[in-house]
Protein backbone atom coordinates (compact mmCIF):
# COMPACT_ATOMS: atom_id res chain seq x y z
CA UNK A 1 0.00 0.00 0.00
CA UNK A 2 1.43 3.37 -1.01
CA UNK A 3 0.71 6.98 -0.14
CA UNK A 4 -0.23 9.73 -2.57
CA UNK A 5 0.48 9.07 -6.26
CA UNK A 6 0.16 12.24 -8.32
CA UNK A 7 1.90 11.73 -11.69
CA UNK A 8 2.07 15.30 -12.93
CA UNK A 9 4.77 17.65 -14.25
CA UNK A 10 8.11 15.85 -14.66
CA UNK A 11 6.63 12.46 -13.74
CA UNK A 12 3.87 12.83 -16.33
CA UNK A 13 6.45 13.66 -19.00
CA UNK A 14 8.53 10.59 -18.21
CA UNK A 15 5.52 8.28 -18.14
CA UNK A 16 4.31 9.57 -21.50
CA UNK A 17 7.81 9.12 -22.89
CA UNK A 18 7.73 5.43 -22.02
CA UNK A 19 10.12 5.80 -19.09
CA UNK A 20 7.78 4.41 -16.46
CA UNK A 21 10.06 1.58 -15.36
CA UNK A 22 12.98 3.99 -14.97
CA UNK A 23 10.83 6.34 -12.89
CA UNK A 24 10.64 3.86 -10.01
CA UNK A 25 14.41 3.48 -9.87
CA UNK A 26 15.73 0.84 -7.51
CA UNK A 27 12.32 0.62 -5.82
CA UNK A 28 10.87 -1.20 -8.82
CA UNK A 29 11.63 -4.64 -7.37
CA UNK A 30 9.76 -3.82 -4.17
CA UNK A 31 6.72 -2.61 -6.10
CA UNK A 32 6.50 -5.76 -8.19
CA UNK A 33 7.14 -8.22 -5.33
CA UNK A 34 3.52 -8.55 -4.19
CA UNK A 35 0.16 -10.13 -4.73
CA UNK A 36 -1.75 -6.83 -4.62
CA UNK A 37 -0.74 -3.16 -4.69
CA UNK A 38 -3.06 -0.34 -3.63
CA UNK A 39 -2.21 3.31 -4.26
CA UNK A 40 -3.99 6.65 -3.87
CA UNK A 41 -4.46 8.35 -7.25
CA UNK A 42 -4.64 12.03 -6.38
CA UNK A 43 -5.74 13.64 -9.63
CA UNK A 44 -8.11 13.26 -12.56
CA UNK A 45 -7.04 11.36 -15.67
CA UNK A 46 -8.26 13.68 -18.41
CA UNK A 47 -7.16 16.30 -20.89
CA UNK A 48 -10.57 17.98 -20.90
CA UNK A 49 -13.15 19.18 -18.46
CA UNK A 50 -13.35 22.46 -16.58
CA UNK A 51 -11.65 23.11 -13.23
CA UNK A 52 -14.11 23.15 -10.36
CA UNK A 53 -14.20 26.06 -7.93
CA UNK A 54 -12.38 24.75 -4.87
CA UNK A 55 -9.72 25.34 -2.26
CA UNK A 56 -6.28 24.37 -3.58
CA UNK A 57 -4.98 23.48 -7.04
CA UNK A 58 -6.88 21.55 -9.70
CA UNK A 59 -4.80 18.51 -10.62
CA UNK A 60 -4.96 16.29 -13.72
CA UNK A 61 -2.74 14.18 -15.96
CA UNK A 62 -2.98 12.77 -19.46
CA UNK A 63 -4.80 9.40 -19.27
CA UNK A 64 -1.97 7.85 -21.29
CA UNK A 65 0.17 7.87 -18.13
CA UNK A 66 -1.65 4.69 -17.10
CA UNK A 67 0.48 2.59 -19.45
CA UNK A 68 3.58 3.84 -17.66
CA UNK A 69 2.01 3.42 -14.22
CA UNK A 70 1.35 -0.21 -15.09
CA UNK A 71 5.11 -0.80 -14.93
CA UNK A 72 4.78 -0.18 -11.18
CA UNK A 73 2.31 -3.04 -10.86
CA UNK A 74 -0.55 -1.03 -9.36
CA UNK A 75 -3.68 -3.17 -9.09
CA UNK A 76 -6.09 -0.88 -7.21
CA UNK A 77 -6.36 2.91 -7.44
CA UNK A 78 -7.93 4.60 -4.44
CA UNK A 79 -10.09 7.57 -5.47
CA UNK A 80 -11.21 8.82 -2.05
CA UNK A 81 -9.31 12.11 -1.96
CA UNK A 82 -9.66 15.86 -2.48
CA UNK A 83 -8.37 16.05 -6.07
CA UNK A 84 -9.96 13.21 -8.04
CA UNK A 85 -12.94 15.34 -9.17
CA UNK A 86 -10.91 18.52 -9.75
CA UNK A 87 -11.98 18.79 -13.41
CA UNK A 88 -15.66 18.10 -13.01
CA UNK A 89 -18.10 15.22 -13.11
CA UNK A 90 -17.41 14.10 -16.67
CA UNK A 91 -13.65 14.08 -16.10
CA UNK A 92 -14.15 12.01 -12.95
CA UNK A 93 -16.26 9.45 -14.81
CA UNK A 94 -13.68 9.48 -17.58
CA UNK A 95 -11.05 8.60 -14.96
CA UNK A 96 -13.07 5.57 -13.89
CA UNK A 97 -13.27 4.43 -17.49
CA UNK A 98 -9.54 4.78 -18.10
CA UNK A 99 -8.73 2.73 -14.99
CA UNK A 100 -11.09 -0.04 -16.06
CA UNK A 101 -9.74 0.00 -19.61
CA UNK A 102 -6.22 -0.41 -18.23
CA UNK A 103 -7.31 -3.60 -16.49
CA UNK A 104 -7.02 -2.14 -12.97
CA UNK A 105 -9.62 -1.66 -10.23
CA UNK A 106 -10.69 1.35 -8.19
CA UNK A 107 -12.19 1.94 -4.75
CA UNK A 108 -13.58 4.95 -2.91
CA UNK A 109 -15.21 6.66 -5.88
CA UNK A 110 -18.30 6.16 -7.97
CA UNK A 111 -21.17 7.60 -10.00
CA UNK A 112 -22.97 8.55 -6.77
CA UNK A 113 -22.41 8.44 -3.01
CA UNK A 114 -23.83 4.93 -2.57
CA UNK A 115 -21.57 3.53 -5.29
CA UNK A 116 -18.53 5.40 -3.97
CA UNK A 117 -19.05 3.95 -0.49
CA UNK A 118 -19.05 0.31 -1.59
CA UNK A 119 -16.01 -1.72 -0.62
CA UNK A 120 -13.96 -3.38 -3.32
CA UNK A 121 -14.16 -7.12 -2.71
CA UNK A 122 -11.37 -9.33 -3.99
CA UNK A 123 -10.11 -12.83 -3.30
CA UNK A 124 -6.33 -13.11 -3.35
CA UNK A 125 -4.78 -16.58 -2.91
CA UNK A 126 -7.97 -17.77 -1.29
CA UNK A 127 -8.18 -14.86 1.16
CA UNK A 128 -11.36 -12.75 0.79
CA UNK A 129 -10.60 -9.05 1.10
CA UNK A 130 -12.88 -6.05 1.54
CA UNK A 131 -11.12 -2.76 0.75
CA UNK A 132 -12.62 0.52 1.93
CA UNK A 133 -11.35 3.98 0.91
CA UNK A 134 -12.56 7.13 2.69
CA UNK A 135 -11.79 10.83 2.50
CA UNK A 136 -12.40 13.90 4.62
CA UNK A 137 -15.35 15.97 3.36
CA UNK A 138 -14.17 18.09 0.43
CA UNK A 139 -15.15 19.57 -2.93
CA UNK A 140 -14.65 16.17 -4.60
CA UNK A 141 -17.32 14.33 -2.58
CA UNK A 142 -19.93 12.27 -4.40
CA UNK A 143 -23.54 13.33 -3.93
CA UNK A 144 -26.79 11.41 -3.85
CA UNK A 145 -26.97 11.64 -7.65
CA UNK A 146 -23.56 13.08 -8.59
CA UNK A 147 -20.18 11.36 -8.99
CA UNK A 148 -17.11 11.75 -6.83
CA UNK A 149 -15.22 10.48 -3.81
CA UNK A 150 -16.43 8.56 -0.77
CA UNK A 151 -16.65 11.02 2.13
CA UNK A 152 -16.18 9.89 5.73
CA UNK A 153 -19.45 8.98 7.43
CA UNK A 154 -18.28 7.43 10.67
CA UNK A 155 -21.38 5.57 11.93
CA UNK A 156 -21.98 4.18 8.44
CA UNK A 157 -18.27 3.34 7.99
CA UNK A 158 -18.12 1.43 11.27
CA UNK A 159 -21.29 -0.51 10.45
CA UNK A 160 -20.01 -1.37 6.95
CA UNK A 161 -16.70 -2.61 8.37
CA UNK A 162 -18.51 -4.70 11.00
CA UNK A 163 -20.70 -6.31 8.34
CA UNK A 164 -17.75 -7.11 6.07
CA UNK A 165 -15.74 -8.62 8.91
CA UNK A 166 -18.74 -10.66 10.10
CA UNK A 167 -19.11 -12.02 6.55
CA UNK A 168 -15.57 -13.39 6.77
CA UNK A 169 -13.72 -10.71 4.80
CA UNK A 170 -10.28 -9.48 5.81
CA UNK A 171 -10.95 -5.74 6.00
CA UNK A 172 -8.44 -3.08 4.94
CA UNK A 173 -9.23 0.65 5.24
CA UNK A 174 -7.43 3.59 3.65
CA UNK A 175 -8.30 7.14 4.61
CA UNK A 176 -7.36 10.60 3.29
CA UNK A 177 -7.42 13.13 6.10
CA UNK A 178 -5.32 15.26 8.43
CA UNK A 179 -3.71 18.67 8.70
CA UNK A 180 -1.08 19.05 5.98
CA UNK A 181 2.63 19.05 6.92
CA UNK A 182 1.91 18.16 10.55
CA UNK A 183 3.70 14.94 11.62
CA UNK A 184 1.18 13.97 14.33
CA UNK A 185 -2.46 12.87 13.95
CA UNK A 186 -5.23 14.70 15.76
CA UNK A 187 -7.28 13.06 18.52
CA UNK A 188 -10.23 13.01 16.11
CA UNK A 189 -8.30 10.89 13.59
CA UNK A 190 -6.81 8.61 16.24
CA UNK A 191 -10.27 7.95 17.64
CA UNK A 192 -11.90 6.97 14.37
CA UNK A 193 -8.94 4.86 13.23
CA UNK A 194 -9.17 2.90 16.46
CA UNK A 195 -12.93 2.59 15.99
CA UNK A 196 -12.32 1.00 12.57
CA UNK A 197 -10.01 -1.57 14.19
CA UNK A 198 -12.60 -2.20 16.91
CA UNK A 199 -15.16 -2.76 14.14
CA UNK A 200 -13.05 -5.49 12.55
CA UNK A 201 -10.48 -3.92 10.22
CA UNK A 202 -7.03 -5.54 10.33
CA UNK A 203 -5.25 -2.39 9.10
CA UNK A 204 -6.08 1.29 8.66
CA UNK A 205 -3.68 3.28 6.48
CA UNK A 206 -3.71 7.04 5.94
CA UNK A 207 -2.44 9.69 3.56
CA UNK A 208 -3.06 13.36 2.62
CA UNK A 209 -0.80 15.38 4.99
CA UNK A 210 2.19 15.01 2.59
CA UNK A 211 4.35 13.98 5.55
CA UNK A 212 5.05 10.70 7.29
CA UNK A 213 3.29 9.94 10.54
CA UNK A 214 3.78 7.15 13.01
CA UNK A 215 2.44 3.63 13.36
CA UNK A 216 0.28 2.23 16.11
CA UNK A 217 -0.55 -1.38 16.87
CA UNK A 218 -3.97 -1.23 18.47
CA UNK A 219 -5.74 -4.40 19.68
CA UNK A 220 -3.84 -6.45 17.15
CA UNK A 221 -4.59 -4.13 14.21
CA UNK A 222 -2.15 -1.85 12.44
CA UNK A 223 -2.75 1.88 12.07
CA UNK A 224 -0.42 3.99 9.88
CA UNK A 225 -1.52 7.58 10.37
CA UNK A 226 0.09 8.84 7.15
CA UNK A 227 2.33 7.15 4.60
CA UNK A 228 3.43 10.51 3.21
CA UNK A 229 3.82 11.09 -0.52
CA UNK A 230 4.69 8.19 -2.78
CA UNK A 231 5.23 10.18 -5.97
CA UNK A 232 4.13 13.82 -6.03
CA UNK A 233 6.41 16.06 -8.12
CA UNK A 234 6.41 19.81 -7.77
CA UNK A 235 3.78 21.45 -9.95
CA UNK A 236 5.17 23.44 -12.88
CA UNK A 237 3.63 26.71 -11.69
CA UNK A 238 5.18 26.44 -8.22
CA UNK A 239 8.52 28.26 -8.01
CA UNK A 240 9.65 27.37 -4.50
CA UNK A 241 10.96 23.91 -3.73
CA UNK A 242 8.77 21.91 -1.34
CA UNK A 243 10.14 20.94 2.08
CA UNK A 244 12.36 17.86 2.22
CA UNK A 245 9.65 15.71 3.81
CA UNK A 246 7.50 16.23 0.70
CA UNK A 247 9.74 13.72 -1.12
CA UNK A 248 9.89 11.23 1.75
CA UNK A 249 7.35 8.54 2.48
CA UNK A 250 6.96 4.85 2.99
CA UNK A 251 4.94 1.96 1.65
CA UNK A 252 3.45 -0.69 3.89
CA UNK A 253 3.86 -4.37 3.08
CA UNK A 254 1.10 -6.39 4.75
CA UNK A 255 1.11 -10.16 5.09
CA UNK A 256 -2.54 -11.14 5.35
CA UNK A 257 -4.14 -14.51 5.93
CA UNK A 258 -6.66 -16.34 7.98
Amino acid sequence: VTGDLCPLAAAEERLLAGEGAALWGDFSGELLDKDLTITNLELALTTGGEPIDKCGPNLRADPNVLAGLATGGFDVYGLANNHVRDWGDDAFLETLGHIAKAGARHVGGGANAAEAARPLRLTVKGVPLALFALTMHCDCDAGEATPGANALNLPYNVLSIQRAAAAGDTVLVTFHDGKEHLPFPSARIRNYCRAFIDAGAVAVLGHHPHIRRGFEVYRGGLIAYSLGNFLFPKRREVKDEPPAFWHEGYCVRLHLGR
